[in-house]
């Protein structure tokens, strides 16, 4: 029995847990895109359908209209049509595919390279880096992680094909591209060209133009998305238009709502706050390249990393519109390159004398323990939630202080879809008689849940009010009528 692989796998186990799964809940769902993914998918488990326009949900809601692509929506419909609504249905999926993405790395890794420790190594970066885990990504309910264990899986695969032929592997490459282009849509192609070079720098592109099997699953993956595509079109006349202005080709060449950054603004993040310390490690993993006595396996597979990171890096490096979470699915090749530095030099430490061994154990076990004790800590604390997103602590306050208030309003003349959501969560799981509305106009005895300055301040000016119960910023207010002109 191998007691340190035993005793490897506990701490793995351990730190998924506390990393990706425990308080799952514990945030409430955030305003902007994981509520938007949270009503698509509350709109399609009651109607069997896709949202074309959230304002089918509500008047009241934003004229907003849906550009997204609808595989994990549907995950996540069928999610709250087992276990209900809620945080824990919304995002629990999408943590178990990122868990068994990682377990799969980890099984790949002992399969090709023969060191499982590869893996491992890994996915300890990827689920104790303050990024992976941060708003929008692994612990939340948006795509954007999932999508990125989809493209990781799908490079795998084609390098699985690449050195065994096998063609299992690359309908497995087909697949997982499938499954990342009904996500994200083209967006799905940001590794293609890091393939394609790779297969250049191996004088293999040639072969690969001349075998079948390409052709048979890329144009089963074509004809997959463009179905998809053509019936969102012809359900939705304009849907191809609105998708190319607003989500992919109006996003690169002009800036969005404010997000932007210079070519290094990914590496300034990683840098800084959501990488650290393992982005330095990088440069191990790199210099490997230069290594003659690298297994060339391992040497070829660091190559496809390097190839693939670089071209979904140039592709947002240049984009006018740049977020932190535009960078998702780079953590994977990232960590993968970085894990293969990091196995490289503890090898090598496990040859030095004693003195020497126990520093730089010592040392690596820091990088560890420091990221991994700051997420735990993060998943376990109070909540960093905005005004928009207190409605849900809030009335579970109300549950404890007044449990027979059951009909109140919840105001938010924001863009309104996490308040909107917890209304129609707290009606259907709980049996309130919540309403949902912008404000402005109240009637006399209505009870009204606001968290906003820009709603809290025009009432009071407006309204005889009274102020029933106080949580943080928000206020718990009784309209008494309107104040005498």
């Amino acid at each position: 029995m191998d007691w340190k692989k035993i005793t490897l796998g506990v701490v793995f186990c351990i730190i998924s847990y506390f990393s990706l799964f425990h308080k799952l809940e514990k945030e409430p769902v955030r305003v902007w895109d994981e509520s938007l993914f949270a009503l698509r998918a509350t709109y399609m488990m009651e109607n069997g359908q896709y949202m074309s326009n959230f304002n089918l949900m509500s008047p009241e809601l934003a004229n907003h209209k849906n550009t997204k692509m609808p595989l994990m929506t549907i995950v996540q419909a069928v999610s709250f049509k087992l276990f209900g609504l809620g945080e824990l249905p919304l995002r629990l999926p999408l943590v178990i595919i990122i868990f068994l993405s990682l377990l799969y790395f980890i099984r790949y890794s002992h399969h090709h390279f023969k060191e499982a420790y590869i893996g491992v190594i890994t996915a300890l970066m990827l689920i104790t880096s303050g990024g992976f885990n941060y708003d929008h990504m692994a612990r939340f309910g948006d795509h954007d992680i999932v999508f990125g264990c989809f493209l990781f899986l799908s490079v795998l695969s084609f390098f699985a094909y690449d050195q065994s032929k096998k063609p299992k592997d690359i309908i497995l490459f087909g697949v997982f591209m499938s499954c990342a282009l009904l996500t994200k849509s083209i967006l799905a192609f940001q590794f293609v060209p890091g393939i394609m070079v790779y297969l250049v720098i191996n004088k293999r592109l040639a072969i690969y133009l001349k075998n079948k099997w390409v052709y048979i699953v890329a144009a089963g993956c074509l004809t997959l998305f463009a179905l998809t595509f053509a019936y969102l079109e012809s359900s939705f006349p304009g849907f191809i238009e609105r998708t190319w202005k607003y989500e992919l080709g109006g996003r690169y060449s002009q800036t969005i709502e404010g997000h932007q950054g210079s070519f290094f603004y990914f590496f300034q993040d990683w840098l800084t706050r959501f990488f650290t310390p393992w982005l330095l490690f990088s440069i191990l993993g790199v210099a490997l390249l230069f290594k003659p006595t690298l297994n060339k396996r391992k040497k070829q597979f660091l190559q496809i990393m390097i190839c693939v990171f670089t071209s979904a890096y140039l592709i947002f490096g240049f984009s006018q519109t740049k977020t932190f979470w535009y960078g998702a699915p780079m953590y994977f090749p990232m960590a993968a390159i970085t894990a293969i530095g990091v196995h490289e030099l503890i090898k090598s430490i496990i040859n030095q004398k004693l003195p020497t061994k126990i520093m730089a154990f010592s040392g690596l076990s820091l990088c560890l323990l420091i990221p991994t004790i700051n997420v735990i800590k993060s998943n376990i604390l109070n909540s960093n939630a905005g005004k928009e997103e207190q409605y849900r602590f809030f009335v579970e306050d109300l549950k404890n202080k007044q449990p027979g208030l059951k009909e109140f309003s919840i105001v938010d003349s924001n863009f309104g879809t996490s308040a909107f959501f917890y209304t129609n969560m707290y009606n259907k799981e709980e049996n309130y008689k919540l309403k949902y509305h912008k404000g402005a106009a109240y009637d006399d005895g209505e009870i009204v849940m606001a968290c906003l300055d820009k709603v809290m301040n025009p009432l009071f000016e407006k309204y005889e009010a009274e102020t029933l119960e106080n949580f943080h910023m928000c206020k718990l207010i009784k309209i008494k009528g309107k104040k005498s002109q």
